[in-house]
């Protein structure tokens, strides 16, 4: 321990004389020097580092689950007694006993150090990272997270040859805040991963940093996964790294004919194409107009629809309205799915009066609170793409959602959220219950 605290304050001390407006050199402090000195420091200023922080030991030491309120009030204060503090916090990463007090007070101390500018001790951390010490490990690599830092960048890659189980997860992690995309293709290279939360995160971080240069291993990966939602991780990659790519969109053409993928699936896989496939690209449009000829009109013909529009034919989308307009005709009309799957179609394809018109004939024929609640709702959004606030008011007062869930449908809809902010649709909101 001690001489991971002789490195720690060696750190400590270079972090000081780098930010000097004059260089060590200048100061007359060479690096022989600056061990010595940091020896020195190590020996005399460990009794006095424990004492600082002993007010709070006892505090650091309890669950953060369990305490949390005056664990963060006393971080806030030892935050405040400044850099002088690192050196025994980073210690305490590092326990010598994997005892529930010594645990809590590795855990609670890495809390501390994540405010207190991580890129400021960064060979520390990766001493750390490095090392054997479970718990530090843990620690550690979140921290070089939030170094920002492409060299903890490559430390978290090298890492991930050696490490395992949860520290591999919390690698990944770290390297997806990071955004570090020079492990990209090494984690390509290690998929599919075992474990499918480990499997998760890997695809989520090369869903944020991959480029074309991994696609060979995307559709390696694809050759031998079964299950649609792992599919579905992977071809969703794809939109980030082989936007307008022949061979790309090829690919994810015979998902339609392998059945591996349900309904719900295919319509995501079919937004997928009208990022992936070139304009115009033959292929895909003919297979996507060919969903559309068995007439059917559910979200995955709509996400067809849309793609087609993205790729440039105007003949899909017809088809479909078409279908849609059909459907709420005689005696299907009603059916109140018809009218909100037209109402969807208008409001895609920026037809936001129709729009209306077909969710409030679904509302004419719509058995069920819930039901008028969803379709109220969705006139309320067609409503705010016109501007109309009045009328996304009185729409949000007869769909008679409660308070917490119109809040989570501006979540969700960025045009609720815009509505909300008008004063119209504010004083509903701020007068909700009274």
């Amino acid at each position: 321990m001690r001489v991971r605290l002789l490195s720690h304050i060696l750190a400590a001390l270079g972090m000081a004389l780098g930010s000097t407006a004059t260089p060590a050199s200048a100061q007359g402090v060479n690096l022989e020097k600056l061990i010595d000195l940091a020896k020195t420091r190590a020996a005399t200023q460990r009794p006095a580092l424990q004492k600082k922080l002993a007010p709070y030991r006892e505090v650091l030491e309890t669950s953060y689950t369990d305490n949390w309120v005056l664990i963060d009030e006393k971080i806030s204060e030892i935050v405040q007694l400044g850099d002088s503090i690192v050196p025994i916090l980073l210690e305490n990463l590092e326990p010598r006993t994997a005892s529930p007090a010594n645990l809590n007070l590795a855990a609670n101390s890495a809390r501390v150090l994540a405010k207190m500018e991580p890129a400021g001790f960064l060979q520390p951390l990766i001493d750390i990272a490095e090392g054997d010490s479970y718990a530090g490990v843990v620690h550690a690599i979140p921290l070089l997270a939030s170094t920002q830092s492409s060299r903890a960048g490559v430390v978290l890659t090298q890492l991930l040859d050696r490490k395992k189980g949860i520290h591999q997860m919390a690698i990944i992690d770290a390297l997806t805040r990071l955004e570090y995309r020079g492990a990209a293709m090494k984690i390509a290279k290690l998929l599919p991963l075992q474990g499918q939360e480990n499997d998760y995160r890997a695809t989520r971080f090369l869903g944020k940093v991959a480029t074309k240069a991994v696609v060979p291993e995307i559709f390696r990966v694809l050759g031998v996964i079964k299950r649609g939602s792992q599919i579905m991780r992977y071809i969703r990659i794809l939109r980030t790294c082989a936007k307008h790519d022949p061979a790309s969109a090829e690919r994810l053409l015979t998902f339609f004919d392998n059945q591996k993928l349900d309904r719900t699936e295919l319509a995501s896989l079919a937004k997928t194409l009208a990022v992936v496939a070139p304009p115009a690209h033959k292929p895909t449009i003919t297979r996507l107009k060919a969903i559309l000829a068995s007439g059917d009109t559910g979200r995955l013909e709509l996400q067809t629809a849309i793609a087609l529009r993205a790729l440039g034919d105007k003949t899909g989308p017809a088809a479909l309205r078409k279908n849609l307009v059909r459907r709420t005709r005689g005696r299907s009309k009603r059916n109140y799915l018809n009218h909100a799957n037209l109402g969807e179609y208008y409001l895609e394809f920026g037809e936001y009066k129709l729009a209306v018109d077909a969710y409030k004939a679904g509302v004419a024929v719509a058995t069920g609170n819930a039901i008028r609640s969803m379709l109220f709702l969705q006139i309320a959004r067609a409503q705010a793409k016109r501007e109309r606030w009045r009328f996304v008011r009185d729409a949000l007062k007869e769909s008679k959602l409660p308070f917490d869930r119109i809040q989570k449908a501006a979540e969700d809809y960025p045009e609720i959220a815009e509505a909300l902010k008008h004063e119209t649709v504010k004083k509903f909101m701020d007068a909700f219950g009274k």
